[in-house]
Protein backbone atom coordinates (compact mmCIF):
# COMPACT_ATOMS: atom_id res chain seq x y z
CA UNK A 1 0.00 0.00 0.00
CA UNK A 2 1.31 3.42 -0.94
CA UNK A 3 -0.52 5.53 0.96
CA UNK A 4 -2.43 5.78 4.70
CA UNK A 5 -6.22 5.57 5.20
CA UNK A 6 -8.40 8.55 6.20
CA UNK A 7 -8.87 6.49 9.70
CA UNK A 8 -4.35 6.08 9.49
CA UNK A 9 -4.27 9.85 8.72
CA UNK A 10 -6.35 11.13 11.37
CA UNK A 11 -4.15 8.65 13.83
CA UNK A 12 -0.75 9.91 12.29
CA UNK A 13 -2.12 13.92 12.75
CA UNK A 14 -2.84 13.16 16.22
CA UNK A 15 0.18 11.52 17.26
CA UNK A 16 2.19 14.50 15.25
CA UNK A 17 0.38 17.22 17.15
CA UNK A 18 0.56 15.11 20.58
CA UNK A 19 -3.35 14.88 20.56
CA UNK A 20 -3.45 10.78 22.17
CA UNK A 21 -4.96 10.43 24.45
CA UNK A 22 -1.73 10.03 26.78
CA UNK A 23 -1.46 11.67 30.16
CA UNK A 24 1.56 13.85 29.03
CA UNK A 25 -0.52 15.63 26.79
CA UNK A 26 -3.24 16.48 28.83
CA UNK A 27 -0.81 17.20 32.02
CA UNK A 28 -3.98 19.42 33.61
CA UNK A 29 -6.25 16.68 33.62
CA UNK A 30 -4.26 14.34 35.82
CA UNK A 31 -2.53 14.19 39.09
CA UNK A 32 -0.22 12.03 37.92
CA UNK A 33 1.43 11.36 34.64
CA UNK A 34 2.61 7.76 35.34
CA UNK A 35 2.06 4.95 32.59
CA UNK A 36 -1.32 3.21 33.90
CA UNK A 37 -0.58 0.49 31.30
CA UNK A 38 2.39 -0.87 32.62
CA UNK A 39 2.29 0.20 35.87
CA UNK A 40 6.30 1.63 36.20
CA UNK A 41 6.65 4.29 38.79
CA UNK A 42 9.51 5.95 36.25
CA UNK A 43 7.55 5.87 32.83
CA UNK A 44 5.67 9.09 32.03
CA UNK A 45 2.57 8.27 29.61
CA UNK A 46 4.00 9.51 26.34
CA UNK A 47 4.50 9.44 22.66
CA UNK A 48 8.08 7.97 23.23
CA UNK A 49 7.11 5.42 26.33
CA UNK A 50 4.14 3.86 24.28
CA UNK A 51 6.07 3.47 21.21
CA UNK A 52 9.47 2.48 22.11
CA UNK A 53 9.13 1.54 26.41
CA UNK A 54 5.92 0.65 27.70
CA UNK A 55 5.88 -3.51 27.36
CA UNK A 56 2.61 -3.08 27.55
CA UNK A 57 2.12 -2.09 23.60
CA UNK A 58 1.05 -3.78 21.29
CA UNK A 59 2.20 -5.40 17.71
CA UNK A 60 5.03 -2.43 17.53
CA UNK A 61 8.73 -3.71 15.51
CA UNK A 62 11.59 -3.23 17.27
CA UNK A 63 12.98 -0.53 15.18
CA UNK A 64 10.12 1.87 15.18
CA UNK A 65 10.55 4.82 16.75
CA UNK A 66 8.95 7.66 18.39
CA UNK A 67 10.62 10.17 15.76
CA UNK A 68 8.82 7.66 12.99
CA UNK A 69 5.60 9.52 13.35
CA UNK A 70 7.15 12.43 11.55
CA UNK A 71 8.64 10.76 8.35
CA UNK A 72 7.08 9.50 5.32
CA UNK A 73 7.42 5.80 5.66
CA UNK A 74 4.45 3.97 4.79
CA UNK A 75 4.97 0.81 6.33
CA UNK A 76 6.19 2.08 9.18
CA UNK A 77 3.19 4.41 9.67
CA UNK A 78 0.93 2.01 9.32
CA UNK A 79 2.66 0.12 12.39
CA UNK A 80 2.53 2.36 14.61
CA UNK A 81 -1.15 3.23 13.67
CA UNK A 82 -1.37 -0.40 14.06
CA UNK A 83 0.47 -0.05 17.96
CA UNK A 84 -2.00 2.79 18.71
CA UNK A 85 -5.24 1.19 17.88
CA UNK A 86 -4.30 -1.99 19.70
CA UNK A 87 -2.66 -0.30 23.00
CA UNK A 88 -5.29 2.95 23.47
CA UNK A 89 -9.01 3.45 22.98
CA UNK A 90 -9.49 5.85 20.16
Amino acid sequence: MDALSYKEAVVVFKARTRMLPLKANFKGSYESLICDRCKDPKSLDTEKHLLEECPATKDIPDDVKVEDIFGEDIPKLQAIVKCIYGTLDL
